[in-house]
């Protein structure tokens, strides 16, 4: 944060970059969730009846509604996914600077000169870390009361403060699956695609040559991310060994 103030270009309100972008997108994703999830139950006639406001846990056989939850959550982030893919390049950007354009205007340039509105949901590098992130976080997300409770028998009404502790710990858990998926996500959707892309001017240093995908995201940032000061011959200890790069995939968190 102290860094943000002092740079020219940034200052305190770079902290609320894409705010506007981001609101937007929780608007219609509160409302859009919704309205998917009760059309796919209508488009499932040969399952038992689903009540979307009933809690998963309340099923005998919950494995059917999880599916339906997750495809839920899974088409409408998809479907927003143009938005996302705008507020990290907004954040990515300068904010003060006279290059730096607004939300309508990088949209209007991806539109133009990265493929069209289908590249911003369809392209490879965009669409698989999409679906891999949304179709995981809400996975684990939902799954988490069904294992305290049917797993390991912990109630909610009987002991409160037990089921609290193990749902926040298995929801930090979950980032361990979650936040490299993230990462990778957002080093893509800062790349130009197509032959008219321009690489945009960051405000952070960005690898020289573009990923290809997630996989070979992931194995260079692993092999090439050390977090220690390169020198002109390196050896294997200077590297910092196997858990420094991995550790880079976890950027943001203290405690590794």
């Amino acid at each position: 944060i102290r860094r943000l103030r002092q740079t020219p270009s940034e200052g305190l309100p770079s902290l609320w970059k894409g705010q506007i972008v981001s609101t937007f997108h929780s608007l219609l994703s509160n409302y859009l969730q919704p309205q998917i999830h009760s059309s796919l139950i209508l488009l499932s006639p040969h399952v038992p009846p689903i009540n979307p406001d009933v809690p998963l846990t309340a099923y005998p056989s919950p494995t059917m509604p999880l599916a339906l939850a997750v495809t839920s959550h899974l088409l409408t982030h998809v479907l927003l996914s143009p938005l996302e893919l705008i507020r990290t390049r907004l954040i990515a950007l300068p904010l003060s600077h006279p290059t730096t354009p607004s939300s309508v205007a990088l949209f209007r340039g991806l539109v133009e000169d990265e493929g069209g509105f289908s590249s911003m949901l369809f392209h490879p590098n965009l669409l698989i870390p999409s679906v891999l992130e949304h179709t995981i976080r809400p996975l684990l997300t939902l799954s988490i009361p069904l294992l305290l409770e049917r797993q390991f028998g912990i109630s909610p009404d009987l002991s409160p403060i037990t089921y609290s502790l193990c749902d926040l710990g298995l929801g930090l858990g979950s980032l361990v699956i979650l936040l490299p998926i993230e990462t990778v996500r957002k080093r893509l959707q800062i790349q130009a695609r197509g032959p008219k892309g321009k690489r945009i001017k960051t405000i952070v240093k960005v690898r020289e040559t573009d990923y290809v995908g997630v996989v070979e995201a992931i194995w260079r940032i692993v092999t090439e991310e050390t977090g220690v000061r390169r020198k002109r011959n390196m050896t294997e200890k200077d590297e910092g060994g196997l858990f420094s790069g991995i550790r880079q995939l976890y950027r943001g968190v203290s405690f590794l």
